[in-house]
């Protein structure tokens, strides 16, 4: 019997990484299975072109998958967007070069033998566009005398530089198309409501940094609030694309924080590699309660995390962090305070939202009005696009009053009363319906 080089299943985390990798980009894929990671690939690919024998080789048990491959993407909507090229790599990626394909992203994960990466990687350059990105899966000790080692030759052969990595997937520049890192341009904005804005709010917009990066500070006010928003958004792209700006950052006029919060946010973005990273903020009442929540499916229900909650987490904390999160839900930041990334693909299409909607409440037992902030649903837009996001107590917060502050637990709730409450009712209105 032939020896069998068992490819790994694909971690929640990896397959966010490739969602966020392949963010409007043209996409190769060499070794597909069933679908797993091409439909990840595809939910934010502009297209993907998945290369496959589809026989299963390279598995405990070789079986004809494409017929699964093709309903798996179809179940998932994905079907439209993927070029499906069933053959050898050897014979396939050739014919590629020859029609003149390039790709911003070739994502390799097929045979793990070590002559067979090699050879995969040598067929690939060809198809890489400039500035694109080739990544690996399987990049770990499971796989060293095959995918790491290939792997390895290909980085000091040509020189080409890890620019992420998560768990088990890497992906790389060549040295010519790194481009030379620059010293971070922030936007640095203040929505409101009106012209009056918090004294201790506009100290902390312009002693956001000690000096680290350079900023453009910039407020706004109106009163329809995911206007003001949107109009610092667009401001923010168009300073991307004329001055350069790297990153959008926001504070509240109600928020108070301590000198140097930019400084904060950046570190820790820098040192968990995230996305999004947004401080702690707590409600204005004496509950406890925070801006911060974890939600699933049903958008219109979030469980907000208590002070109690947030310091029994780390300092700065991502939705895996959560112990008592369920399958599926999310980690969901407020605006009040934080800092994104804004040179990245994904990026564009995004805006702030609220919705509102009049409900039966079977706890009530009347007609309740419900609504979604606009940063809730920004969060979700992020992870859709595979973004990482977090939240910090790093950075000493004081909303609007010294009472309402994030450095100390404090309130009457331990835990969000309300959400709980709720989902008794509704359980036990389930029941009854039965």
């Amino acid at each position: 019997m032939p020896e069998v080089m068992v490819t790994g299943w694909m971690t929640e985390d990896e397959r966010l990484f490739l969602k966020r990798l392949a963010f409007g980009k043209k996409v190769l894929e060499l070794g597909s299975y069933e679908g797993l990671s091409t439909i990840s690939i595809a939910c934010t690919a502009k297209h993907v072109t998945a290369v496959d024998t589809f026989d299963g080789r390279g598995t405990p048990e070789p079986k004809d998958t494409l017929n699964t491959f093709v309903n798996n993407l179809n179940s998932a909507g994905m079907l439209p967007r993927v070029r499906i090229l069933q053959g050898e790599i050897g014979e396939t990626l050739p014919t590629l070069a020859e029609e003149g394909e390039k790709y911003d992203l070739i994502f390799i994960d097929a045979d793990h033998f070590y002559k067979s990466v090699k050879r995969d990687i040598a067929l690939s350059l060809p198809l890489l566009a400039e500035g694109g990105v080739i990544a690996f899966h399987d990049y770990n000790e499971s796989h060293k005398r095959g995918v790491v080692r290939a792997v390895d030759e290909f980085v000091k052969k040509t020189g080409a530089t890890a620019i992420e990595q998560q768990d088990s997937l890497v992906a790389f520049k060549l040295i010519q198309s790194v481009e030379e890192e620059k010293k971070p341009l922030v936007y640095v904005c203040m929505p409101h409501r009106n012209l009056e804005v918090n004294l201790g709010a506009a100290a902390g917009l312009h002693f956001a940094s000690n000096n680290k990066y350079r900023q453009i500070v910039s407020n706004y006010g109106t009163s329809v609030l995911t206007l003001c928003f949107n109009t610092l958004l667009c401001e923010a792209l168009n300073a991307r694309d004329n001055e350069g700006v790297t990153h959008f950052a926001m504070l509240h006029n109600d928020v108070i924080p301590a000198k140097g919060w930019l400084d904060c946010l950046m570190q820790e973005m820098e040192a968990g590699d995230y996305d999004m990273v947004s401080a702690i903020v707590p409600l204005k009442n004496g509950r406890g309660l925070t801006s911060t929540g974890i939600g699933g499916a049903n958008h219109w229900s979030v469980r907000r995390l208590s002070m109690t909650e947030v310091f029994n987490l780390p300092e700065t904390f991502s939705a895996k962090h959560i112990p008592y999160r369920q399958d599926g839900e999310q980690l969901l930041l407020n605006t009040g305070c934080w800092l994104m990334r804004l040179d990245r693909p994904w990026v564009n299409g995004l805006c702030f939202r609220q919705q509102d909607c009049v409900a039966w409440s079977v706890m009530d037992k009347k007609y309740v009005a419900q609504s979604i902030s606009e940063d809730w649903d920004f969060s979700r837009q992020l992870h859709s696009r595979g973004c990482r996001i977090a939240a910090t107590r790093k950075i000493p917060i004081t909303h609007e009053r010294p009472e309402f502050h994030n450095q100390s637990v404090w309130g009457e709730w331990t835990t969000d009363e309300e959400f709980a409450r709720t989902e008794r009712a509704i359980a036990e209105y389930e029941a009854q319906s039965k």
